[in-house]
């Protein structure tokens, strides 16, 4: 059997670097695949015979979920939730200090840059 190089990671794979296998950990890598080709993820471990066992995951439903995951994070609701949280006594004021300017943190690093 010949062993092949993998080729650079590309750009067209938006989880390429964040990607990990659920079975073995490893990384997972972007290929093309099937026909008509389509974009998937695969174990960096898996090898015809031995290695890793995952199964080849197509990309599309991954970065969609994520993107979906992202799209319904809203660090203010968070800060609402937390702020109840705190009026009724679940959590601490110092414990609520430290989320409240972790939150807020966030909220400032999401927000558009300041026009030069």
């Amino acid at each position: 059997m010949t062993v092949k190089q993998p080729s650079p990671p590309s750009d067209e794979y938006l989880l390429r670097k964040l990607l990990r296998c659920e079975r073995c950990g490893a990384r997972m890598h972007g290929t093309r695949g099937s026909r008509p080709p389509v974009r998937r993820y695969l174990c960096a471990t898996r090898r015809p015979g031995e290695g890793c066992g995952q199964t080849i995951t197509k990309a599309e439903p991954l970065e969609k979920q994520l993107v979906d995951w992202l799209r319904g994070f809203h660090p203010e609701a968070h800060l609402r939730r937390l702020q109840d949280l705190y009026v009724l006594g679940d959590v601490t004021k110092a414990q609520y200090v430290m989320r409240r300017q972790a939150l807020q943190d966030e909220i400032e690093r999401l927000a558009p840059p300041a026009d030069p």
